[in-house]
């Protein structure tokens, strides 16, 4: 993910930081969104966001968001859980390119979601 997206991820959400990405920038709103989910669980319940992130990539073409929460509120982390699945799967409809939607497509050896137009630049 190119830089200025990432810094915009890390100054919106202090969690992110120290994170490194390897995804391309098509997923760059769908991160945000997931964030601001994440976010706004610890808010409702009043809790300071301790969630550590762990990892960030592109796997066997979705998205896989690894995390650590220390808390042992099993209400939190089972909604961060289902919260993170539920980005995670529908990173399978969003071009990891250029965020329009997509569909997973084998690569050469890859598995990738990408749009039409991005799976043509691939291609050729």
């Amino acid at each position: 993910m190119r830089e200025e997206l990432t810094i915009k991820l890390q100054d919106e959400f202090s969690f992110m930081r120290d994170v490194y990405y390897e995804c391309d920038n098509g997923w760059y709103e769908l991160l945000r969104q997931l964030c601001a989910e994440i976010t706004e669980i610890y808010n409702k319940n009043g809790l300071e966001t301790d969630i550590e992130i762990l990892q960030i990539k592109e796997k066997y073409g979705t998205l896989r968001f690894y995390y650590h929460i220390p808390s042992n509120d099993c209400a939190i982390n089972n909604t961060i859980f289902e919260t993170v699945k539920k980005w995670e799967e529908k990173s399978e409809e969003i071009c990891e390119s250029c965020g329009a939607d997509g569909v997973l497509r084998k690569l050469g050896g890859w598995v990738c979601t990408l749009c039409g137009g991005c799976y043509k630049k691939q291609v050729n």
